[in-house]
């Protein structure tokens, strides 16, 4: 995490006040920990930098997105399960257990199905805007509070802007 908190901007009503904005740097999961999203809270806005990622191991791509925060529906900390991501980690520890492979490669293997594993049951923010639209940003297990205060934050700015209203 490197920088939270709340802090302090001007209105739009030209009055000085509280508003609730924060930036955070959150974890992907934990196999792929160089791996880092994003999120930027304005007075008026959520800001996402997002990495793509290959099979959820290899990131290839970053999404940005602007989300303003009068348009966001809701925003809550869920478990998102990859079918696909548990079937390829099933398949190598079927493969290690019953192919005549040597020691190291076995272990390699092993390995290679924990790490699918660990990234095809994950935690992530997911956002769901007024028209439809759904964005998921992956979460690591061990930063949920951090994603659960980045919620409440949200949340806080939200209801200032409808107490503006």
């Amino acid at each position: 995490m490197e920088d939270t908190g709340v802090g302090t901007s001007g209105r739009a009503d030209g009055q000085a006040g509280p508003r609730h904005t924060g930036q955070w740097t959150l974890r992907t999961n934990t196999v792929t920990f160089f791996a880092r999203s994003r999120v930027r809270l304005t007075p008026d806005r959520l800001e996402l930098d997002v990495p793509r990622m290959l099979l959820g191991l290899v990131p290839f791509d970053r999404i940005r997105s602007v989300h303003p925060l009068s348009e966001i529906a809701d925003i809550r900390v869920t478990t998102e399960i990859h079918p696909a991501r548990l079937l390829i980690a099933a398949g190598l520890w079927a493969a290690a257990v019953a192919a005549p492979l040597g020691t190291v490669l076995r272990i390699a293997v092993i390995a290679l199905a924990f790490c699918f594993f660990f990234v095809g049951v994950i935690k992530a923010l997911r956002l769901d805007d007024g028209s439809g639209g759904r964005t998921s940003v992956p979460v690591c297990w061990l930063q949920r509070g951090v994603a659960a205060a980045l919620v409440r934050q949200v949340e806080r700015a939200r209801a200032a802007i409808e107490s503006d209203r």
